[in-house]
């Protein structure tokens, strides 16, 4: 009842810290009207130097291309994001086209460079395999199955550690295979300039919910202080 006498609070307190809300958020300095924003899949690409955020930054912070300032983070494992604020939207997507060409170019130079060299890797492991054939076939054309003697005894010697050299190079070519079969190539993916959000519904949730809190602890005290006036009147 005591609230319900006082209802008008539960009106005025609240519009006054949802106006409250709104111009904190209104003054609130902001980076710019637009923000754009562009995702990239790194693909397998593991260097450091092309895949850490702090290096990128570093990298390209400082190209006359640019007009504004720009922050590349790591929203998910395997993939990048670049987000530029500013105030002009045609500049923001310059800018955003400037940083993903440059760092896509990057992760498929590093990424062509890993692939180039694990191939060329497979293709000396393939030349072994096939020079250790050849010898293990001539060894075994040397030896005298019917009466073994001393030098065919080091035939058979060598030729068992030409298998196994051999076991152990199709199993380095297996790898390789693989990893040629896994090493995905980076790729540029979606990529938007949009107005930057301005939190307005938000901070009129806030306000309308500190209002309510704030009016029940008023009225709260008001009634705790009135009954205890009554208290000591009435002593």
């Amino acid at each position: 009842m005591y609230f319900w006498k006082k209802k008008w609070a539960f009106l005025i307190i609240p519009i006054i810290t949802i106006v409250l809300a709104l111009a904190v958020n209104a003054l609130w300095p902001k980076d710019g009207n637009y923000t754009g924003q562009s995702t990239i899949y790194v693909g397998s690409v593991k260097a450091k130097e092309v895949i850490d955020p702090p290096v990128i930054e570093h990298k390209y912070k400082n190209k006359e291309e640019l007009k504004n300032t720009f922050e590349v983070y790591v929203p998910q494992n395997g993939y990048l994001r670049v987000k530029i604020k500013g105030n002009n939207s045609d500049t923001i997507e310059s800018d955003l086209t400037h940083l993903t060409t440059w760092i896509v170019d990057d992760l498929k130079e590093n990424h062509a460079f890993r692939y180039g060299t694990t191939k060329l890797s497979k293709e000396n492991s393939e030349r072994t395999l096939q020079m250790l054939e050849e010898d293990i076939d001539s060894l075994k054309a040397k030896i005298n199955k019917d009466s073994l003697n001393e030098t065919d005894i080091e035939y058979l010697t060598a030729m068992l550690n030409f298998k196994r050299e051999l076991s152990d190079t199709q199993s380095s070519i297996n790898s390789k295979a693989n990893d040629l079969a896994l090493l995905e190539e980076p790729v540029a993916l979606d990529s938007t300039v949009d107005p930057t959000k301005t939190y307005t519904l938000e901070s009129a949730l806030i306000g309308l919910l500190l209002g309510l809190i704030l009016t029940v602890a008023l009225l709260t005290l008001l009634k705790y202080i009135e009954e205890a006036k009554r208290y000591y009147n009435s002593k």
